[in-house]
């Protein structure tokens, strides 16, 4: 289990279309688990009557738990452009886009409009990055993951 957290954080190397997948649904699921109940309890009217030092623990613990996230997904978005044979700036770039297409849609207004437009290119971008076969054999950043490691069981994909 320790391998499979500290694995979470490696920005180097490279992991398969199904690593891929498997990995960003715990992470998924982690972030229903968690971080859904601390809105709501910070979010509804349960706040009025919470003394603040619990107030700040809760709201620390969930920042420690979403950057912890975003570390961990960023890792997996860089491993698999790794995977691809891209270099994981190309994510930065992602992003970078992302923003101005955010922006651009938003300009016009039409919020049902913008979230269609947003919703679409990335499903476009995920579908590409979990759809398309990475390069067979090492590449420039290391040999592929053929193996999900979960302690001592390896799962092949």
């Amino acid at each position: 289990m320790k391998e499979f957290l500290v694995d979470q954080f490696r920005f180097s190397g490279r992991i398969s279309r199904w690593p891929f997948f498997w990995r960003q649904l715990v992470w998924f699921l982690a972030f229903l688990i968690v971080c859904t109940p601390l809105g709501f309890k910070l979010g509804g009217q349960e706040i009025s009557g919470t003394p603040a030092l619990v107030i700040v623990i809760v709201l620390g613990a969930g920042c420690l738990i979403s950057i912890s996230m975003i570390v961990a997904i960023t890792s997996l978005y860089v491993r698999r452009l790794h995977d691809l044979g891209h270099s994981g700036w190309w994510l930065f770039v992602l992003l970078i886009f992302g923003n101005v297409l955010n922006f651009a849609v938003k300009a016009v207004g039409n919020a049902i409009f913008a979230a269609v437009v947003i919703g679409a290119t990335q499903l476009i971008i995920s579908g590409y990055l979990f759809l398309k076969r990475g390069t067979d054999g090492p590449n420039v950043f290391g040999g592929p993951d053929h193996e999900l490691q979960f302690g001592r069981v390896a799962i092949q994909p």
